[in-house]
Protein backbone atom coordinates (compact mmCIF):
# COMPACT_ATOMS: atom_id res chain seq x y z
CA UNK A 1 0.00 0.00 0.00
CA UNK A 2 0.75 3.61 -0.68
CA UNK A 3 2.19 6.06 1.75
CA UNK A 4 -0.92 8.42 -0.22
CA UNK A 5 -3.12 5.64 -0.26
CA UNK A 6 -2.08 4.69 3.97
CA UNK A 7 -2.55 8.70 4.32
CA UNK A 8 -6.19 8.74 2.54
CA UNK A 9 -6.91 5.24 5.15
CA UNK A 10 -5.96 7.02 8.14
CA UNK A 11 -7.80 10.45 7.25
CA UNK A 12 -11.18 8.80 6.05
CA UNK A 13 -11.43 6.91 9.28
CA UNK A 14 -11.58 10.00 11.87
CA UNK A 15 -13.18 12.30 8.97
CA UNK A 16 -16.90 14.23 9.63
CA UNK A 17 -18.07 15.89 6.50
CA UNK A 18 -14.58 15.27 4.50
CA UNK A 19 -12.64 17.11 7.02
CA UNK A 20 -10.76 16.11 10.15
CA UNK A 21 -10.20 18.87 13.24
CA UNK A 22 -13.42 20.91 13.99
CA UNK A 23 -16.22 20.05 11.79
CA UNK A 24 -17.91 24.09 11.80
CA UNK A 25 -13.93 25.48 12.67
CA UNK A 26 -12.10 27.81 10.48
CA UNK A 27 -9.99 26.10 7.21
CA UNK A 28 -6.06 25.17 8.06
CA UNK A 29 -3.52 23.18 6.48
CA UNK A 30 -2.07 20.25 7.71
CA UNK A 31 1.27 19.16 7.09
CA UNK A 32 2.97 15.95 8.39
CA UNK A 33 6.20 13.85 6.97
CA UNK A 34 7.49 10.30 7.41
CA UNK A 35 11.42 10.27 7.87
CA UNK A 36 12.71 6.87 6.43
CA UNK A 37 11.41 3.67 4.72
CA UNK A 38 11.66 2.11 8.86
CA UNK A 39 9.54 4.69 9.82
CA UNK A 40 7.01 4.25 7.04
CA UNK A 41 6.58 0.58 7.17
CA UNK A 42 6.73 -0.11 10.75
CA UNK A 43 3.37 -1.27 11.11
CA UNK A 44 2.55 2.36 9.03
CA UNK A 45 2.35 4.01 12.73
CA UNK A 46 3.73 7.12 11.54
CA UNK A 47 1.52 7.98 8.73
CA UNK A 48 -1.88 7.23 11.37
CA UNK A 49 -0.83 8.80 14.20
CA UNK A 50 0.59 12.25 12.51
CA UNK A 51 -3.16 12.39 11.49
CA UNK A 52 -4.60 11.25 14.51
CA UNK A 53 -2.44 13.91 16.64
CA UNK A 54 -3.41 16.78 14.04
CA UNK A 55 -6.93 16.03 13.96
CA UNK A 56 -7.06 16.10 18.13
CA UNK A 57 -4.94 19.42 18.13
CA UNK A 58 -7.29 20.89 15.32
CA UNK A 59 -10.23 19.85 17.21
CA UNK A 60 -9.20 21.53 20.23
CA UNK A 61 -8.10 25.10 18.59
CA UNK A 62 -10.69 24.94 16.27
CA UNK A 63 -9.63 24.32 13.02
CA UNK A 64 -11.22 22.05 9.94
CA UNK A 65 -8.77 20.45 7.85
CA UNK A 66 -10.11 19.46 4.88
CA UNK A 67 -8.46 16.59 2.31
CA UNK A 68 -7.03 18.81 -0.58
CA UNK A 69 -5.54 20.79 2.33
CA UNK A 70 -3.22 17.98 3.76
CA UNK A 71 0.74 17.51 2.36
CA UNK A 72 2.53 15.17 3.25
CA UNK A 73 6.45 14.40 2.00
CA UNK A 74 8.14 11.27 2.53
CA UNK A 75 11.66 12.35 3.49
CA UNK A 76 14.12 12.94 5.69
CA UNK A 77 14.01 16.03 6.96
CA UNK A 78 17.51 16.52 6.31
CA UNK A 79 16.51 19.25 3.29
CA UNK A 80 13.14 21.18 2.73
CA UNK A 81 13.61 23.03 -0.16
CA UNK A 82 14.05 19.81 -2.39
CA UNK A 83 10.61 18.47 0.02
CA UNK A 84 7.64 18.41 -2.69
CA UNK A 85 5.17 18.05 -0.21
CA UNK A 86 6.34 21.17 1.64
CA UNK A 87 6.61 23.05 -1.47
CA UNK A 88 3.56 22.70 -2.77
CA UNK A 89 2.00 24.26 0.58
CA UNK A 90 4.69 27.00 1.04
CA UNK A 91 3.64 28.50 -2.46
CA UNK A 92 -0.17 27.91 -1.69
CA UNK A 93 0.42 30.32 1.53
CA UNK A 94 2.87 32.36 -0.12
CA UNK A 95 0.32 32.52 -3.29
CA UNK A 96 -1.72 35.63 -2.57
CA UNK A 97 -4.78 33.68 -1.59
CA UNK A 98 -4.43 31.23 0.75
CA UNK A 99 -7.53 29.01 1.41
CA UNK A 100 -6.34 28.87 5.35
CA UNK A 101 -4.59 31.10 7.92
CA UNK A 102 -2.96 27.55 10.18
CA UNK A 103 -0.91 25.15 9.60
CA UNK A 104 -1.38 22.32 11.90
CA UNK A 105 1.31 20.03 12.61
CA UNK A 106 2.44 17.13 14.83
CA UNK A 107 5.67 18.67 16.12
CA UNK A 108 8.43 20.78 15.26
CA UNK A 109 10.99 18.29 13.99
CA UNK A 110 8.68 17.43 11.23
CA UNK A 111 8.83 20.60 9.55
CA UNK A 112 12.78 20.37 9.43
CA UNK A 113 15.15 18.51 11.79
CA UNK A 114 17.61 21.30 11.03
CA UNK A 115 17.73 23.90 14.18
CA UNK A 116 20.46 25.62 13.41
CA UNK A 117 18.20 27.73 10.53
CA UNK A 118 15.57 25.96 8.70
CA UNK A 119 13.41 25.71 11.71
CA UNK A 120 13.55 29.51 12.48
CA UNK A 121 13.42 30.14 8.69
CA UNK A 122 10.66 28.26 7.76
CA UNK A 123 8.40 29.49 11.00
CA UNK A 124 9.07 33.35 10.30
CA UNK A 125 8.38 33.15 6.83
CA UNK A 126 4.64 31.67 8.00
CA UNK A 127 4.87 34.58 10.02
CA UNK A 128 5.39 37.51 7.35
CA UNK A 129 2.33 35.49 5.29
CA UNK A 130 0.25 35.96 8.61
CA UNK A 131 0.18 31.87 9.05
CA UNK A 132 -0.06 30.42 12.27
CA UNK A 133 1.72 27.31 13.00
CA UNK A 134 -0.06 25.15 15.06
CA UNK A 135 1.75 21.95 16.70
CA UNK A 136 0.04 19.07 18.79
CA UNK A 137 3.11 18.79 21.12
CA UNK A 138 3.59 22.46 21.84
CA UNK A 139 6.63 24.31 23.50
CA UNK A 140 5.87 26.27 26.52
CA UNK A 141 8.92 28.75 25.57
CA UNK A 142 11.19 29.83 22.93
CA UNK A 143 13.81 28.11 24.95
CA UNK A 144 12.37 25.17 25.00
CA UNK A 145 11.78 25.12 21.16
CA UNK A 146 15.61 26.00 20.92
CA UNK A 147 16.37 23.75 23.46
CA UNK A 148 14.52 20.24 22.11
CA UNK A 149 15.17 21.57 18.27
CA UNK A 150 19.19 21.13 19.46
CA UNK A 151 18.41 17.70 20.50
CA UNK A 152 16.14 16.67 16.73
CA UNK A 153 19.25 18.17 14.75
CA UNK A 154 22.06 16.00 17.04
CA UNK A 155 20.24 13.27 16.30
CA UNK A 156 19.66 13.68 12.12
CA UNK A 157 23.39 14.41 12.13
CA UNK A 158 24.17 11.18 13.93
CA UNK A 159 21.58 9.75 11.75
CA UNK A 160 23.52 11.11 8.90
CA UNK A 161 26.98 9.97 10.04
CA UNK A 162 25.64 6.30 10.62
CA UNK A 163 24.58 6.66 6.94
CA UNK A 164 28.01 7.67 5.70
CA UNK A 165 29.47 4.94 7.47
CA UNK A 166 26.70 2.19 6.61
CA UNK A 167 27.10 3.08 2.80
CA UNK A 168 31.24 2.76 3.26
CA UNK A 169 30.93 -0.61 4.87
CA UNK A 170 29.01 -2.20 2.56
CA UNK A 171 31.34 -0.84 -0.22
CA UNK A 172 34.21 -2.98 1.83
CA UNK A 173 31.47 -5.58 1.64
CA UNK A 174 31.91 -5.47 -1.97
CA UNK A 175 28.12 -4.99 -2.67
CA UNK A 176 27.11 -2.05 -4.95
CA UNK A 177 26.02 1.06 -2.95
CA UNK A 178 24.12 2.68 -5.27
CA UNK A 179 20.33 3.14 -4.61
CA UNK A 180 19.02 3.19 -8.20
CA UNK A 181 20.40 0.75 -10.76
CA UNK A 182 22.22 1.50 -13.45
CA UNK A 183 20.77 0.68 -17.23
CA UNK A 184 22.39 -2.38 -18.01
CA UNK A 185 22.74 -4.41 -14.48
CA UNK A 186 19.86 -5.42 -11.87
CA UNK A 187 19.96 -5.58 -8.26
CA UNK A 188 20.96 -8.97 -6.81
CA UNK A 189 21.78 -10.92 -3.62
CA UNK A 190 24.66 -12.28 -2.25
CA UNK A 191 23.06 -15.91 -4.04
CA UNK A 192 22.67 -14.03 -7.34
CA UNK A 193 18.46 -13.93 -6.51
CA UNK A 194 16.82 -11.43 -7.29
CA UNK A 195 13.87 -9.96 -4.74
CA UNK A 196 13.24 -8.01 -1.15
CA UNK A 197 16.54 -9.50 0.07
CA UNK A 198 18.47 -7.75 -2.86
CA UNK A 199 17.06 -4.37 -2.06
CA UNK A 200 19.41 -4.55 1.18
CA UNK A 201 22.18 -7.14 0.09
CA UNK A 202 23.10 -5.33 -3.41
CA UNK A 203 24.95 -6.41 -6.03
CA UNK A 204 25.03 -5.81 -9.54
CA UNK A 205 24.52 -8.89 -12.44
CA UNK A 206 23.50 -8.43 -16.00
CA UNK A 207 20.45 -7.69 -17.40
CA UNK A 208 20.34 -9.32 -20.66
CA UNK A 209 18.22 -7.48 -22.89
CA UNK A 210 19.79 -3.72 -21.89
CA UNK A 211 23.55 -5.39 -21.29
CA UNK A 212 22.84 -5.97 -25.11
CA UNK A 213 22.33 -2.78 -26.50
CA UNK A 214 24.51 -1.36 -24.05
CA UNK A 215 27.06 -3.53 -25.91
CA UNK A 216 25.54 -2.46 -29.14
CA UNK A 217 26.16 1.42 -28.27
CA UNK A 218 29.94 1.07 -27.21
CA UNK A 219 30.69 -1.17 -30.76
CA UNK A 220 29.05 1.47 -32.94
CA UNK A 221 30.80 3.95 -31.58
CA UNK A 222 33.96 2.49 -31.09
CA UNK A 223 34.07 0.55 -34.36
CA UNK A 224 31.76 2.02 -37.05
CA UNK A 225 31.68 5.76 -38.62
CA UNK A 226 28.21 5.91 -36.84
CA UNK A 227 27.33 9.26 -35.26
CA UNK A 228 25.68 8.89 -31.73
CA UNK A 229 23.25 10.53 -33.42
CA UNK A 230 22.86 7.27 -35.77
CA UNK A 231 22.70 5.37 -33.05
CA UNK A 232 19.91 6.85 -31.58
CA UNK A 233 17.77 6.54 -34.24
CA UNK A 234 18.94 3.15 -34.65
CA UNK A 235 17.41 2.18 -31.20
CA UNK A 236 14.33 4.21 -31.38
CA UNK A 237 11.34 2.60 -31.17
CA UNK A 238 12.98 -0.77 -30.54
CA UNK A 239 14.33 -0.47 -26.99
CA UNK A 240 13.29 1.33 -24.21
CA UNK A 241 15.31 4.08 -23.04
CA UNK A 242 16.78 4.38 -19.63
CA UNK A 243 14.68 4.92 -16.61
CA UNK A 244 12.11 8.17 -17.02
CA UNK A 245 13.23 9.27 -20.39
CA UNK A 246 10.82 9.30 -23.56
CA UNK A 247 13.15 8.61 -26.31
CA UNK A 248 17.30 7.78 -27.28
CA UNK A 249 19.23 11.01 -28.19
CA UNK A 250 22.66 11.62 -28.48
CA UNK A 251 23.01 12.84 -24.93
CA UNK A 252 22.06 9.85 -23.31
CA UNK A 253 24.23 8.11 -26.01
CA UNK A 254 27.17 9.94 -24.68
CA UNK A 255 26.48 9.61 -21.16
CA UNK A 256 26.83 5.67 -21.32
CA UNK A 257 29.62 5.65 -23.24
CA UNK A 258 31.30 7.96 -20.32
CA UNK A 259 30.28 5.51 -17.68
CA UNK A 260 33.59 3.79 -16.38
CA UNK A 261 30.80 1.19 -14.70
CA UNK A 262 30.45 -0.87 -18.07
CA UNK A 263 33.91 -1.92 -18.22
CA UNK A 264 33.49 -2.90 -14.34
CA UNK A 265 34.52 -0.28 -12.18
CA UNK A 266 32.16 0.96 -9.86
CA UNK A 267 33.74 3.21 -7.34
CA UNK A 268 32.21 3.95 -3.81
CA UNK A 269 33.17 7.26 -1.73
CA UNK A 270 34.89 8.66 -4.12
CA UNK A 271 32.73 11.80 -3.97
CA UNK A 272 31.62 13.90 -0.72
CA UNK A 273 29.02 17.24 -0.31
CA UNK A 274 29.43 20.08 1.53
CA UNK A 275 27.52 23.27 2.15
CA UNK A 276 29.17 26.54 0.54
CA UNK A 277 28.24 30.29 0.69
CA UNK A 278 27.67 31.37 -3.05
CA UNK A 279 26.72 34.73 -4.42
CA UNK A 280 24.26 33.90 -7.02
CA UNK A 281 24.11 37.21 -10.27
CA UNK A 282 21.95 39.28 -7.99
CA UNK A 283 25.00 39.64 -5.31
CA UNK A 284 22.77 37.67 -2.79
CA UNK A 285 24.64 34.75 -0.64
CA UNK A 286 22.93 31.65 -0.26
CA UNK A 287 24.04 28.00 0.24
CA UNK A 288 24.71 25.33 -2.07
CA UNK A 289 25.55 22.10 -2.15
CA UNK A 290 29.12 21.49 -3.53
CA UNK A 291 30.42 17.83 -4.50
CA UNK A 292 33.87 17.51 -4.30
CA UNK A 293 36.28 14.45 -4.96
CA UNK A 294 38.19 12.39 -1.49
CA UNK A 295 41.40 11.44 -2.41
CA UNK A 296 42.36 8.65 -4.14
CA UNK A 297 43.41 6.40 -1.55
CA UNK A 298 39.72 7.04 0.42
CA UNK A 299 37.90 5.14 -2.79
CA UNK A 300 36.31 1.99 -2.81
CA UNK A 301 36.59 -0.39 -5.58
CA UNK A 302 33.95 -2.52 -5.96
CA UNK A 303 34.03 -5.76 -8.02
CA UNK A 304 30.77 -6.73 -10.28
CA UNK A 305 30.89 -8.17 -13.92
CA UNK A 306 31.86 -5.79 -17.07
CA UNK A 307 29.46 -4.97 -20.51
CA UNK A 308 32.58 -4.13 -22.57
CA UNK A 309 36.22 -5.19 -21.95
CA UNK A 310 38.58 -2.17 -21.31
CA UNK A 311 39.75 -1.19 -24.61
CA UNK A 312 36.33 -1.33 -26.22
CA UNK A 313 35.13 1.34 -23.52
CA UNK A 314 38.88 2.94 -24.09
CA UNK A 315 37.94 3.48 -28.09
CA UNK A 316 34.66 4.97 -27.61
CA UNK A 317 36.05 7.62 -25.34
CA UNK A 318 38.81 8.30 -27.43
CA UNK A 319 36.30 8.45 -30.23
CA UNK A 320 33.90 11.10 -28.53
CA UNK A 321 37.11 13.37 -27.19
CA UNK A 322 37.90 13.53 -31.02
CA UNK A 323 34.35 14.34 -32.09
CA UNK A 324 34.54 17.07 -29.23
CA UNK A 325 37.58 18.22 -30.93
CA UNK A 326 36.46 18.85 -33.83
CA UNK A 327 33.18 19.81 -33.27
CA UNK A 328 31.50 23.57 -34.45
CA UNK A 329 30.91 24.09 -30.70
CA UNK A 330 34.81 24.85 -30.42
CA UNK A 331 34.98 26.67 -33.47
CA UNK A 332 37.55 29.30 -33.13
CA UNK A 333 34.71 32.00 -34.46
CA UNK A 334 33.11 33.79 -32.33
CA UNK A 335 29.29 34.97 -33.37
CA UNK A 336 27.45 37.87 -32.36
CA UNK A 337 24.31 36.53 -30.99
CA UNK A 338 25.35 33.22 -29.86
CA UNK A 339 23.14 32.25 -27.11
CA UNK A 340 20.81 35.66 -27.54
CA UNK A 341 18.46 34.04 -30.42
CA UNK A 342 15.28 32.15 -29.51
CA UNK A 343 13.39 30.25 -32.27
CA UNK A 344 9.78 31.84 -32.79
CA UNK A 345 8.26 28.65 -32.86
CA UNK A 346 9.59 26.29 -29.96
CA UNK A 347 11.38 28.58 -27.87
CA UNK A 348 14.34 26.52 -27.94
CA UNK A 349 17.95 28.61 -28.13
CA UNK A 350 19.33 28.59 -32.40
CA UNK A 351 22.58 27.02 -32.44
CA UNK A 352 24.82 27.77 -35.09
CA UNK A 353 25.46 25.89 -38.09
CA UNK A 354 29.35 26.61 -39.34
CA UNK A 355 30.28 24.99 -43.07
CA UNK A 356 32.11 25.16 -46.32
CA UNK A 357 31.03 25.31 -49.62
CA UNK A 358 32.42 25.37 -52.98
CA UNK A 359 31.24 28.07 -55.58
CA UNK A 360 32.80 28.57 -59.23
CA UNK A 361 35.47 25.98 -58.10
CA UNK A 362 36.25 28.56 -54.83
CA UNK A 363 35.47 27.48 -51.50
CA UNK A 364 33.34 29.98 -48.77
CA UNK A 365 32.98 29.71 -45.45
CA UNK A 366 29.43 30.17 -44.46
CA UNK A 367 27.98 30.45 -40.61
CA UNK A 368 24.14 29.85 -39.85
CA UNK A 369 22.02 30.15 -37.01
CA UNK A 370 19.22 27.47 -36.76
CA UNK A 371 16.84 25.94 -34.23
CA UNK A 372 18.53 23.16 -31.84
CA UNK A 373 14.76 22.29 -31.20
CA UNK A 374 15.37 20.12 -34.85
CA UNK A 375 19.10 19.84 -34.77
CA UNK A 376 20.95 16.69 -34.27
CA UNK A 377 17.54 15.12 -32.88
CA UNK A 378 15.96 11.93 -33.52
CA UNK A 379 12.88 12.42 -35.69
CA UNK A 380 10.82 11.64 -33.14
CA UNK A 381 11.88 14.17 -30.18
CA UNK A 382 11.68 16.70 -33.55
CA UNK A 383 8.15 15.63 -33.91
CA UNK A 384 7.24 15.93 -30.30
CA UNK A 385 9.19 19.40 -29.94
CA UNK A 386 6.97 19.92 -32.81
CA UNK A 387 9.10 23.05 -34.51
CA UNK A 388 8.85 23.35 -38.44
CA UNK A 389 11.67 25.91 -38.30
CA UNK A 390 13.90 23.73 -40.51
CA UNK A 391 15.67 26.28 -42.80
CA UNK A 392 18.45 28.86 -41.08
CA UNK A 393 19.29 32.40 -41.24
CA UNK A 394 22.50 33.45 -41.90
CA UNK A 395 24.66 34.59 -39.53
CA UNK A 396 25.62 37.81 -41.27
CA UNK A 397 22.21 38.86 -42.40
CA UNK A 398 20.53 38.44 -38.94
CA UNK A 399 23.39 39.80 -37.39
CA UNK A 400 23.27 43.07 -39.81
CA UNK A 401 19.47 43.41 -39.27
CA UNK A 402 20.62 43.45 -35.53
CA UNK A 403 23.24 46.32 -35.73
CA UNK A 404 20.74 48.37 -37.50
CA UNK A 405 18.16 48.45 -35.45
CA UNK A 406 20.79 48.81 -32.42
CA UNK A 407 22.56 52.17 -34.49
CA UNK A 408 18.91 53.50 -35.21
CA UNK A 409 18.21 53.71 -31.46
CA UNK A 410 21.56 54.69 -30.77
CA UNK A 411 21.52 57.65 -33.00
CA UNK A 412 17.84 58.37 -32.49
CA UNK A 413 17.14 58.41 -28.57
CA UNK A 414 13.92 59.31 -28.86
CA UNK A 415 12.86 56.13 -29.86
CA UNK A 416 13.72 54.89 -26.60
CA UNK A 417 12.43 58.33 -24.75
CA UNK A 418 8.92 58.12 -27.06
Amino acid sequence: MSLLTELNKAFEAIAVNGAIGDPSGKPAYAYMRVSTPEQAEEGRSGIPRQVQHIHEVAKQKGYRIAWDQVFMDDDSGYEFRTRTGLTALRREYMGGKPKARAVVMEHLDRLSRNADWHQGFLLDEMKQYGIEPVFWKAFSSRIERAVMGAIAQDGMEQSKQRMIEGTRMKAQNGRVTAKTRTYGYKFVDSNGKEGIQALKDTHYALLEQEAWVVKHIFDAIAYSDKTIRAVAIGLEGKYPPPKRYKHWDPGMIRRIIRNPVYKGEFVASRFIDRKILQQDNEGNMKMVRERIERPPEEWIAVPFPAIVDAQTWEVANQRLDKNKQTSSRNAKNKYLLTGLVKCATCGYAMAIKSNHAMRQKKQYHYAAYICSGSKNRIPARVKEIGCDQLSHVLCHVLEDAVWSAICTVLLNPEVVIG
